[in-house]
């Protein structure tokens, strides 16, 4: 009898704490849109560069951005340039166009400003939004090297980020913040600020009455 023996190779993925982090989105029609609800993503160790592309076509605009293999993101920025029909293959005066942009520091793609690309096709002119506040209780704030993304987070025990998934502020390209500026809060429960809560409910002369002596009776 034969005897037949079967290898299993397992592949192991070590997170990388300290790897690059770039916005990732897949086809979202706006880049604001896809700086919004995209999503932070921690990179693998052969991923060093945040790529942005914009595709043109017809009247549709579709924006990518993700991790990227920095020298597989060089080669395709090179092809902006390239030509395609009358034009380039990244234009502004035909139906198609394809414009990629790479940066290799964190959280480098959000925005576009940072891809030293004018983007025509699309319209876009971003302003800059007001700079912000690293004063933050419970927690501290890092924004990236061009000030168009914050992230906030809680350092003391107990605390969290309100309103939930605010973690990550963004600059819009209308020069406004996409969201308010969050706060580090703890839960309730357990946590409170009142020891108990009272609702009255009263109408009349005589809840008139009632509601001028409540304070007194708070007290």
């Amino acid at each position: 009898m034969k005897a037949v023996v079967f290898c299993l190779v397992v592949a192991t993925y070590v997170l990388c704490t300290e790897c690059l982090r770039c916005i990732t989105c897949y086809g979202s029609g706006s880049v604001d849109d896809c700086d919004v609800n995209g999503k932070l993503r921690q990179c693998m160790p052969n991923e060093l560069s945040c790529e942005t592309t914009v595709r043109r076509s017809g009247g549709h605009v579709t924006v990518m951005k993700g991790c990227k293999n920095s020298r597989a993101c060089r080669d395709n920025q090179m092809q902006n340039t390239k030509f395609s029909g009358r034009s380039t293959q990244c234009n502004s005066n035909q139906l198609n166009s394809v414009c990629t942009c790479c940066c290799d520091k964190e959280m480098c793609n959000i925005g576009i400003s940072n891809c030293n690309l004018n983007y025509p096709q699309i319209g876009f002119d971003a302003k800059d939004c007001p700079v912000a506040s690293t004063y933050f209780p419970h927690g501290n704030v890092k924004c990236n090297n061009e000030n168009n993304a914050c992230e906030y987070q809680c350092t003391e025990n107990d605390f969290f980020v309100w309103p939930v998934g605010s973690e990550i502020n963004v600059c819009l390209s209308n020069g406004s913040w996409a969201h308010e500026k969050p706060c580090c809060a703890r839960p309730c429960p357990p946590y409170r600020i009142a020891d108990s809560t009272m609702i009255v409910h009263h109408t009349g002369e005589s809840g008139k009455r009632l509601m001028e002596q409540l304070p007194s009776a708070i007290t």
